[in-house]
C-alpha cells in the first residue's frame, strides 16, 4: 500500500486497473418506475480512495482561501442546513410583510461526464495551485473507466467523455458544462396567483411547486407545529426497525439497532429543531409513537422500564438519552435544548 502511494506521488501515475469503478443503482422509492427513482452509486476501488483521502486532507489547509464566504458545503462550521434555515426565514419574512414572492429552485445535472476538465483545471490555475498538484487531479480525473452492474454482472468498460455535451446553455453552462435539468427545477410562488406562476413556469421551462416543499430534503415553507411534519420521520424509524432481522436479534443487538436507525434517522430533524427554536418533547414523542405504541417493540421496551425498576425508564427514558442523540451534552436531559 505504501509502495502504491509513493508511487504515485513520484510519478504521477495511476498503475492500470486502480481508477476502474462499477456503477449500480439504488432505488430511491419503494416503487421504482422511471430512471429518475434510481439513484447511481460508483463503487470504487480502495486504494483509489487513499489517494482521494490524501487529497481532502491537503486540501484542508487552504480551503477557506479558495471557497467563498457565502458558501455553506466544504466550510468548517458550516451545514447545508444553513441553506434551509436562510430560506425559511425569508418566506416568513415575506409572509409577515404581506407581499409577493418568488422562489426559483435550480438543479444542476453534475453528471460526472458533463464537466469539462480543462475549466477546472484553468480554475485551480487561477487560485494557484502548483501544476504538480494539478497534474496528480488530471491524472485520477482522466483515467475513469466504469462498467454498469446490470443484475449483479459488471457490463464492458467505457471510458467518460473528454467534452462536455455541445448543448450547453448560456454562458456558464458553455464554461462549466454543468446543465439545467429543468425536470428538477421549479418555480414556487408566495401569495401569488396560479395563472401568473403557470405562465412564469412555461416560460421558463420548469415545474411549478407550492407551498410548502422541501429543499435539501428538509421542509420549506412548513408549519413547525403541525403533526403532520412528524409523520414521515415516525413512518422512517418504524420501517427501519420492523424487518425480520430485528426478532433474531438479542436485547443487547435490539438496542443497538434502535441506537443506530435513530441517530441516522433523527440527526437532521434534531439539527433543524434546535436550529429554528423548536420547544417539543422529542424523546417522549419516539418512546411512545415507535416503541410503546408500536406493536414489534412493545415487548423491548416493557422489559427495559421492568429493569430500571421505577417503571419509566422505557427505550426512548433510557438508552435514547444515554445514546447522546438527545442529552446534548446533559445524559439526564428529556428534551431538546433551545437557541
Amino acid at each position: 500500500m505504501m509502495e502504491f502511494v509513493n508511487h504515485f506521488f513520484t510519478t504521477g501515475k495511476l498503475k492500470l486497473g486502480v481508477n476502474n469503478s462499477f456503477i449500480t443503482l439504488i432505488p430511491k422509492v419503494r416503487n421504482p418506475v422511471k430512471m429518475k427513482d434510481y439513484h447511481p452509486i460508483s463503487l470504487v476501488d480502495r486504494l483509489y480512495k487513499i489517494v482521494a483521502k490524501i487529497f481532502v486532507n491537503r486540501i484542508k489547509v487552504v480551503i477557506g482561501d479558495v471557497v467563498g464566504n457565502n458558501q455553506f458545503a466544504f466550510v468548517k462550521g458550516r451545514q447545508l442546513i444553513d441553506a434551509v434555515l436562510v430560506a425559511n426565514e425569508l418566506i416568513d419574512l415575506i409572509k409577515k410583510e404581506k407581499t409577493e414572492g418568488l422562489i426559483l429552485k435550480v438543479d444542476f445535472e453534475k453528471a460526472y461526464d458533463y464537466i469539462n476538465w480543462g475549466f477546472l483545471d484553468f480554475i485551480m490555475a487561477k487560485m494557484g495551485f502548483h501544476e504538480k498538484w494539478r497534474g496528480w487531479i488530471h491524472e485520477c480525473i482522466s483515467t475513469v473507466h466504469m462498467s454498469i452492474l446490470v443484475n449483479g454482472s459488471p457490463s464492458k468498460n467505457f471510458r467518460m467523455r473528454r467534452r462536455p455535451s455541445p448543448r450547453v446553455l448560456r454562458v456558464f453552462q458553455s464554461m462549466s458544462a454543468l446543465k439545467i435539468n429543468f425536470a428538477k427545477s421549479s418555480l414556487t410562488g408566495i401569495d401569488m396567483e396560479l395563472e401568473v406562476m403557470e405562465e412564469w413556469a412555461n416560460l421558463v421551462g420548469c415545474g411549478r411547486d407550492s407551498l410548502p416543499t422541501s429543499y435539501l430534503g428538509l421542509p420549506l415553507g412548513v408549519n413547525h407545529r403541525s403533526q403532520q411534519l412528524w409523520r414521515p420521520v415516525i413512518q422512517k424509524v418504524q420501517n427501519r426497525l420492523v424487518g425480520w432481522q430485528s426478532k433474531l436479534l438479542s436485547m443487547g443487538g435490539k438496542i443497538t439497532l434502535m441506537r443506530y436507525n435513530l441517530s441516522s434517522t433523527w440527526r437532521l430533524e434534531m439539527v433543524r429543531i434546535s436550529d429554528f427554536g423548536w420547544i417539543i418533547g422529542l424523546k417522549m414523542v419516539v418512546e411512545k409513537r415507535c416503541f410503546q405504541e408500536f406493536t414489534p417493540w412493545r415487548k423491548t421496551n416493557a422489559k427495559l422500564s421492568k429493569s430500571s425498576g421505577n417503571g419509566k425508564t422505557g427505550v426512548g427514558s433510557g438508552m435514547l438519552s444515554s445514546g447522546g442523540i438527545f442529552s446534548n451534552g446533559n445524559k439526564s436531559s428529556t428534551t431538546l435544548s433551545t437557541r
